[in-house]
């Protein structure tokens, strides 16, 4: 009962998120329809890269103040600015105005990763892979809720009702106040020992079990938030790997969210295949034109016809259609372990990606896109898990944080691959689906690097205890992950409590 209340609280933010990220595929074409905002395709595409810009900088910032401050601080301080700003956003004079303000809602957006984290410290070790795969639907549900309200709101309102409709959820955060808790792990790391046992005596409760009448040893002092340790010696092949990850999956990721609406377009205007037969690639090369980007007084408003209501609903089928990977990603996590299936995700999503490569019916490209979709966001989702369960108490939430801050150069470069490339006559999806199925192979290869499998482990609550794990995974001795785990070893066996016991309620 505990963590299904966490859940629900953590997976609003995920909701939230979600809806302000898809917004921006709506937004863009939007602003260019504004009276004499003179907004081009370029400026447009802006507006996506500065909300990533935003959370590039919060991401790691965020995680620092987390684990420094604690997690229930920094998660309620992010939603706070999240809710001003977005608001804010709907009442811009000006292009400059909105693009400053989204670029505070993506700094805003990035302390949702500390709602992970926390969520994470709370859950049983059989049971956390299920647990915070859970969240993703929180995160599907948001996409679709977002293309409903645009598709009710945008035909017939401004486009500032929906911007200020999107940040309304993230009131009911704020009255939940009271049932946010602390992390237990972070309390002990802080060696407040009392308020860590007040913490896991509400979690007794809730679960209905009887609390442990033994003693609970805080963990040994350690610096908490220290950027250096992430990337010190013994953690410094697994944070590199995570970081090309996050970077390649957050573009593959957030450019399926954007060329979704792209390809329908070219679709509506005839230019995705000049014939419509299957491998024509559109145009001769050498015929192949770059249109020219409108500057200064001729924006696109002269072009601006709106989004016709199938494109409204590709893209509601096309979120919706996540929901059935999520389900297949329930089902392989804790039985392939989290390494084998997001290589297995992305392989099979390079496939589908290269599939794009040939001019299809619509309908066969909607489904292509649904399916794509599915396994990326699904694959995304055991990175989110796998990434906090990789790193110790003392440094997860900055672990995490610079994971998500590095994933974010990948969103920022999305566009210009979704939207300007995919403009390009003739070979522009060509291209664009062809870097996205090089980007899927290129993430299966960092996936197998990675030296530790963290499905069916205990969370560990320092580095030591992480290096550990990492020995315990390989099967070569190797004098770096060695060094140091003996204290560990030692320290174990004389641990009267396991934390990871009490957070089960057993």
């Amino acid at each position: 009962m505990y963590q299904v209340r966490l859940l629900f609280i953590t997976g609003l933010t995920w909701l939230v998120d979600a809806m302000e990220i898809l917004l921006l595929s709506f937004l863009g074409m939007a602003i260019q329809c504004e009276p004499d905002w003179n907004v081009t395709s370029s400026m447009a595409a802006n507006l996506t890269t500065v909300v990533f810009i935003g959370m590039c900088i919060g991401s790691p910032l965020f995680g620092v103040l987390a684990d420094k401050y604690g997690r229930k601080k920094v998660f309620l301080g992010s939603n706070v600015i999240l809710f001003i700003t977005g608001l804010l956003s709907a009442f811009s004079v000006n292009y400059w105005m909105l693009l400053f303000f989204r670029g505070v809602v993506g700094f805003a957006l990035s302390g949702s990763h500390v709602g992970v984290t926390l969520f994470a410290e709370y859950t049983p070790s059989e049971r956390r892979g299920i647990c915070l795969i859970s969240l993703s639907f929180f995160f599907s549900l948001g996409g679709v809720l977002e293309a409903l309200l645009a598709w009710g709101i945008l035909p017939n309102f401004s486009w500032r009702y929906l911007v200020g409709a999107t940040a309304l959820p993230i009131l009911l955060v704020f009255v939940l106040i009271p049932w946010i808790p602390e992390s237990s792990r972070y309390l002990l790391v802080k060696d407040e020992v009392e308020e860590a046992v007040k913490e896991l005596k509400v979690v007794a409760r809730l679960n209905k079990v009887q609390y442990p009448d033994r003693e609970l040893k805080p963990t040994p002092p350690t610096e908490t938030g220290s950027f250096k340790d992430i990337v010190s010696s013994g953690m410094l092949k697994t944070t590199l790997l995570l970081w090309g990850i996050w970077v390649l999956c957050s573009f593959f990721y957030y450019g399926l969210v954007l060329i979704l609406v792209e390809t329908n377009k070219l679709q509506d205007e005839g230019l995705r295949c000049a014939s419509g037969k299957i491998f024509d690639w559109g145009q001769d090369l050498v015929n192949v034109t770059i249109p020219v980007t409108p500057t200064g007084n001729s924006s696109d408003i002269a072009n601006c016809t709106g989004f016709p209501e199938s494109r409204y609903l590709d893209v509601v089928i096309a979120t919706f259609g996540e929901i059935p990977g999520l389900v297949i990603t329930l089902f392989m996590v804790d039985r392939l372990g989290r390494k084998k299936t997001m290589a297995i995700q992305f392989g099979v999503s390079a496939f589908f990606a290269f599939l794009m490569w040939m001019c299809l019916p619509r309908i066969l490209e909607t489904i292509i896109m649904t399916i794509l979709k599915a396994l990326v966001c699904g694959a995304f989702q055991v990175l989110y898990l796998y990434t906090p369960e990789v790193y110790p108490t003392s440094i997860r939430s900055v672990g995490l944080g610079s994971s998500v801050s590095a994933g974010r150069i990948g969103g920022m470069v999305a566009p210009y691959v979704s939207v300007i490339i995919m403009q390009i006559v003739g070979i522009g999806p060509w291209i664009a689906f062809g870097v996205y199925g090089a980007s899927g192979l290129l993430i299966c290869v960092f996936i197998v690097l990675l030296p530790i499998e963290t499905a069916g482990r205990k969370l560990s609550d320092t580095i030591e205890q992480t290096l550990y794990d990492a020995i315990s995974s390989r099967e070569r001795y190797d004098p770096v992950l060695d060094e140091g785990t003996r204290e560990y070893e030692a320290r174990e066996a004389s641990e009267s409590v396991s934390l990871d016991s009490l957070s089960d309620g057993k």
